[in-house]
């Protein structure tokens, strides 16, 4: 199958297939990102994707203002 290359971003020229490697990756697999301010004040929570909801409700009730919520 070709030369492989150990890095970041390869390219299998038989598959034209890009594979990028993230050391993390699984680590964050099923977490949701909510970005927030209040204020001048900014924060990025990140929780397992099935709590999300209630985060966000939770911080809601505290006066921070949802910016996004992204699932990764």
């Amino acid at each position: 199958m070709g030369n492989r290359v150990s890095s970041p971003l390869s390219l299998d020229m038989k598959t034209a297939l890009i594979t990028m490697c993230h050391p993390g990756a699984p680590a964050v697999i099923g977490q949701t990102r909510i970005y927030c301010h209040q204020g001048q004040e900014f924060r990025l929570v990140e929780v397992p994707s099935q709590e999300a909801p209630v985060q966000i409700q939770e911080l809601t009730d505290q006066g921070w203002e949802i910016e996004a919520e992204i699932p990764v």
